[in-house]
Formats: C-alpha cells, structure tokens, sequence
C-alpha cells in the first residue's frame, strides 16, 4: 500500500510538473498569437496606406495629364503624355524589338511577288534592286519627316520626370503630310490606340559601319503605304495627327541603329 502509494504521489508530481509545462507552453502561444495579430493589423495598416497612396498617385498623374494636355492646346506644342502605362510601352517595344532582330541584310534581299499587309515579310523578301544602302552613310542622310514643319515640342533625351523620349516630336496640324526621311522599304504598319498610335517603319539599309538604319514615325491620322512597298526619300507615307498617346498632332520622328534608339536631330537636312 505504502509503495503504491509514493508511486501515485510520484506520477502525480510528474503530471504537475507537465501540467506546468503545457501551461508554460499555452502561455508561449497565446503571446506569439498576440504579437502576429499586431503584425498582421500593421501589415494591413501598411498596406491601406499603400493602396490609398496608389489611388493618389493615379489622381495625381490623371491631373498632371489633363494639366499638360491644356497647356499644349494653348501652346500648341504638342508631345506624348509622361504617364503611359508602363505594360503596354514594354508590349510595343518588345514587337519592335523582335521585328529589328529579324531584318535581313541588304546583301540577303531579294524580289517579293506580293508585297500586300502580310507582316511576316518583313524579315523576308523585298522588291528589286537599289531600295536599300548596303554600307553607306547615305543611308543617314535624312530629309525632315514634316516638310516644312521644323520646329520641336520634345527633343530626343528624356523627359522631366526623367522617362526616356526616344525621338524628336515635330508639332504641325492634323492632316500634314508625312514623308520617308530616305529610301527605303516599309517593313511594319500598325494602328494602335495607345503608345505610337498609328505608326509606320521604314528600313533604309546599313550605314558604313553596317548598321542596320530604321526610321519610325508616329501618332499619324492615316498611313498610305503598306508592308513591303518601296518608298522614295521625301515621299508622302502618312498624315500627320494625334492618336495613341499624343497631346496634340504632330509627328513624333525615331531614328534606329542597329536597334539602338539614337538622336536623329545629327542626320536631318531640309
């Protein structure tokens, strides 16, 4: 009896001492509980004030927008917005990355039969001969894209708030003619309602360096020309206006080395 009796004295004392632990423990638990309650009600705290700072950024860019866009009217020196979408520049940019890394070589060109609206020509084949420089600085002599239109809303470099601008914008009114800078071929059309907006390119051969020479021109009211087609220096290829992200008509002018953006104001003449 006796020893039975220290035996139960001693498990009890053994569940005691477990009892403290599992209430030790509990005690643990219910702090850390209390302590990742505080974390998670700052989390949310933070990300409220995020979100409403977002709403607020969004206002504040709208606002800027609609500011910029009066004073351009007024002053009638028309550019693009500085707060596009950042997606929608990378989608564009990267459609016309591939279309460059896909240009053949002058050497490569050879007669199309069917030069129509069909894009997957463009790293293909061209009509005849003498369309395109092969190594000659010729390439890079450009006529202005706007005749008679040379004075800038936005040179090449960067805007304000420090977002790149990667041609020269040429303001002139809705329905101006557009002309190629320099022979060449036609090789994309597009007609966006963002970004460029209706935009076309040419590709005009390589320089003597042997770099490949494109030129862009965008925010047109209409494009005349099509994929493929031949098209001579100073020659009409769209009217000037003010779609996708544009303030104003005018004629935003890229020129392209080697799918290098460069300031094309060092290759232009009248």
């Amino acid at each position: 009896m006796q020893k039975a009796i220290r035996r139960c004295v001693t498990e009890q004392d053994g569940l005691n001492a477990k009892k403290k632990e599992v209430e030790k423990t509990q005690k643990e638990l219910s702090l850390k509980s209390a302590d990742l309650q505080k974390e998670k009600a700052a989390v949310e705290e933070k990300q409220n004030r995020i979100a409403d700072t977002k709403v607020s950024l969004a206002q504040s860019r709208a606002e800027s927008d609609r500011l910029f866009a009066e004073y351009s009217r007024k002053m009638q020196i028309y550019t693009e917005f500085r707060n596009e979408d950042e997606e929608l520049i990378k989608q564009v940019d990267r459609e016309i990355d591939d279309l460059l890394s896909g240009l053949k070589d002058p050497s490569e060109v050879t007669t199309v039969k069917d030069p129509e609206h069909d894009e997957s020509k463009v790293t293909g084949d061209y009509s005849g001969d003498g369309e395109l420089f092969s190594r000659s600085n010729a390439a890079l002599s450009l006529t202005y894209p706007a005749p008679g239109h040379y004075s800038v809303s936005q040179s090449f470099g960067h805007y304000r708030n420090g977002r790149a601008h990667t041609g020269i914008d040429f303001p002139c009114p809705k329905g101006s003619k557009i002309v190629a800078a320099q022979k060449g071929i036609v090789v994309k059309v597009k007609r966006l309602n963002y970004s460029y907006g209706y935009y076309v390119m040419v590709y005009h051969g390589t320089d003597a360096k042997g770099r490949k020479v494109v030129t862009l021109y965008a925010h047109n009211s209409s494009i005349l020309v099509s994929v493929g087609q031949s098209v001579r220096k100073g020659q009409q290829i769209a009217k000037s206006g003010s779609t996708g992200n544009s303030t104003g008509p005018h004629c935003h002018f890229e020129l392209i080395l080697n799918s290098s953006k460069v300031n094309p104001k060092n290759y232009l003449s009248k």
